[in-house]
């Protein structure tokens, strides 16, 4: 075997021309031979070129008994052999590896032996370039956390080891995280060779990109190592909240003779359900009642774990059309919800919350418009300093939400929760945000120009749109409610007031100017004709119902008068019993029912 060197010519750099690269094995593993195939050898091999694609072994076994010169693709790997195969029976590290380390390196692997020791390896430079060429999945942030969140939830004293090839990335976008939770230590300014044996120390991996660090895993004879990938992580990570918070949960209920559904997915209620558990929720706000399948399912959970949740929940439409569940709940589950029906956060002031308290938000799909903004801010004084916010329906494609606007624009720990069966994101995920920094957001957010369908500013009233035609654009009413807005954000001496008002009213403004052009061009002026048209029908039919009604009933008593009359007349009687000798005939009401002996 003679291996092929050439991509080491390249000035010795990375694909970018940025980071070193050159071929040490020879100098490591000095009494192992690594020949060098020449450029004559290549060209020739390469004339049966294999690569990682399917049918190798047939090839191969084809190929085996010639003469002619193979060229193995750098994937080329059995996996059942390569995972089945002990590195340490052919050769131990420490024989090469170790006397190669300085004093501060032999001071950090000692540390690694006597700690719950977890490498971290993240990977960057021209790999992430690479991966993005060919579409490659690469660990996100979100990743990296339920990794230290995974193993320290294990075991309280895991202490941390990140590597890279990049740490400014690892200060800038994973410590912020992580340094006031976890113990960890980044080990910065080594040779790859030296990494790659620190790894094998390390008794469990977070691997990145690349089979470097799982290369290095496989030396490593540690007896419960546990490895983290970017293939198994969902599973590993959703296992054991399913089975921990799975008797909590249902995804529907029976009310009368059919059943309700859960509008979130059963799989982001159980992860709904952990976040509120890791985080220790003590007050949660839910913006919209839905079916209240999913307010069950968080009762259930604060009956029988967390006593100190309380869950309250602004509803704007009519108590008869939602939360069918909410029939079902027992009286400990009553204790811990306080339904506000007919109201909206913009109501909050007349509950009984308090101020300071409010460290959970979630949200239902209708009501993710931009009125959200307004909702948000009302709630804003009754926040504590970091709050965590959840949203249904992200990303939908028919049109642009403001929650989905919120939760791509933040740049923080935010997740979507993972489908177990899907293997697959759901369009339901969170935010864990400081107060003040979503204030900057929603001020941010404020001055997009929001229309049409997506923007409740507008609406004369606020609540669902089912069969309401009186719900048409009122340019009062938005004002009124932006009013009262600025003056609630004066009472509570909240940020940016001037600058979120100011772009409120830009809005409603380029809003009204152009449907007042469409209404001109008899565009909105023949939705208004529609809308009034449809509220004419539906008043007539209502009135036609109830004339009906009113004839039905006249009908019923006039049967009644002429029976009245008839049993006056004739004497009828009214009760009574006539027994005879081949028949029994009984009197209720004047009718005779005759029974035969």
């Amino acid at each position: 075997m003679k291996l092929d060197l050439t991509f080491y010519d390249n000035n010795k750099k990375d694909f970018l021309g940025i980071d070193n690269r050159e071929f040490i094995l020879t100098k490591l593993f000095n009494n192992i031979k690594f020949e060098a195939a020449t450029q004559e050898e290549i060209q020739k091999s390469k004339e049966n070129f294999i690569d990682h694609s399917f049918g190798k072994d047939k090839i191969l076994s084809e190929l085996k008994n010639t003469n002619k010169s193979v060229y193995l693709d750098h994937k080329m790997v059995w996996i059942e052999y390569f995972y089945n195969l002990d590195f340490t029976k052919y050769f131990l590290l420490d024989d090469y590896l170790y006397k190669l380390l300085n004093d501060k390196q032999i001071n950090i692997l000692n540390d690694i032996n006597s700690n719950e020791s977890v490498a971290i390896h993240i990977r960057r430079g021209d790999y992430i370039y690479f991966a993005n060429m060919v579409n490659i999945k690469i660990p996100s942030i979100d990743y990296y956390l339920k990794s230290f969140e995974y193993f320290y939830t294990k075991n309280k004293h895991s202490k941390f080891y990140i590597f890279s090839n990049n740490i400014q990335y690892v200060k800038d976008n994973i410590i912020p995280f992580i340094q006031d939770v976890y113990n960890y230590e980044i080990i910065d300014g080594n040779k790859e060779y030296v990494d790659f044996y620190l790894i094998s120390k390390c008794k469990h991996l977070v691997q990145s990109n690349g089979k470097f660090s799982e290369i290095a895993f496989r030396f490593n004879n540690y007896k419960n190592k546990e490895l983290i990938s970017i293939d198994n992580s969902d599973d590993i990570f959703n296992k054991e909240i399913l089975e921990k918070y799975k008797e909590f949960t249902f995804d529907r209920v029976k009310f009368k003779s059919y059943f309700v559904y859960s509008d979130i997915p059963l799989n982001s209620i159980i992860n709904i359900i952990n976040l509120i558990d890791k985080n220790n929720i003590k007050n949660i706000i839910q913006i919209g009642l839905l079916d209240g399948v999913e307010i069950h399912n968080i009762l259930n959970y604060a009956v029988k774990t967390n006593k100190n949740l309380m869950l309250n929940c602004f509803e704007i439409n009519d108590r008869e059309l939602v939360g069918f569940d909410v029939r079902n709940f027992n009286d400990e589950e009553n204790k811990k919800f306080n339904l506000h029906i007919n109201k909206t956060p913009m109501d909050i002031e007349s509950t009984n919350i308090i101020k300071n308290t409010i460290d959970f938000i979630l949200i239902a799909n209708e009501n993710s418009s931009p009125l959200l903004i307004f909702y948000l801010l009302y709630i804003y004084p009754y926040m504590k300093d970091d709050i965590i916010i959840v949203f249904n329906k992200l990303n939908n494609i028919n049109y642009s939400l403001f929650s989905t606007y919120l939760f791509d624009m933040y740049d923080g720990k935010k997740s979507l929760f993972f489908n177990f069966s899907k293997k697959e994101n759901d369009n339901v995920g969170y935010i864990k945000i400081n107060k003040n920094k979503l204030l900057t957001l929603i001020k941010n957010i404020s001055s997009i120009n929001f229309d049409d369908y997506d923007n409740k500013f507008f609406y004369k009233n606020i609540f669902d749109i089912r069969d309401d035609y009186y719900n048409y654009y009122d340019i009062e009413s938005a004002y009124s409610r932006l009013n009262n807005l600025k003056e609630y954000m004066q009472k509570y001496n909240i940020e940016h007031k001037e600058s979120i008002i100011e772009n409120i009213k830009t809005n409603i403004e380029k809003y009204n100017k152009n449907r007042f052009s469409l209404f001109k061009e008899k565009i909105y002026k023949t939705d208004y004709q529609n809308n009034i048209d449809k509220i004419k029908t539906m008043t007539n039919n209502k009135i036609n119902y109830l004339d009906d009604k009113i004839n039905y009933l006249d009908d019923k008593i006039n049967y009644l008068d002429y029976k009245i009359n008839e049993i006056k007349n004739r004497k009828i009687k009214i009760f009574g019993i006539d027994n005879f000798e081949d028949r029994k005939i009984i009197y209720i009401f004047g009718i005779k029912i005759t029974l035969k002996k």
